[in-house]
């Protein structure tokens, strides 16, 4: 992944966000995965999983990085507002397996 975390707002369409669209659209993007979450507890568990500690934000090749939604505690369906923008959990994470 190619990807550095962003200083301010961005736009967010239909099918990425602009300005970080997807490579690979026959496995990622589209309606249903338009905008791809990782969370920090996740980060730190391949930290310590891989005993490094020089990750960086979009790493994963997420468009955001979060803390406190834990996959077992998020379910399609769930909604949640980030910035100016309503985004619907529609489909459970899926790591690239790439990484």
């Amino acid at each position: 992944m190619w990807k550095h975390p962003v200083a301010g707002r961005r736009l967010v369409k239909r099918l990425n966000v602009v300005g970080d669209a997807q490579g690979d659209l026959n496995a990622h993007g589209g309606e249903h995965r338009a905008v791809f979450v990782y969370q920090i507890e996740s980060y730190r568990y391949w930290e310590a999983q891989l005993s490094r500690t020089r990750f960086t934000h979009g790493q994963f090749g997420e468009n955001f990085t979060v803390e406190g939604l834990p996959d077992d505690q998020v379910c399609v369906g769930d909604r949640y507002r980030i910035g100016g923008a309503l985004f619907e959990i529609t489909q459970p994470r899926v790591t690239c397996y790439r990484i």
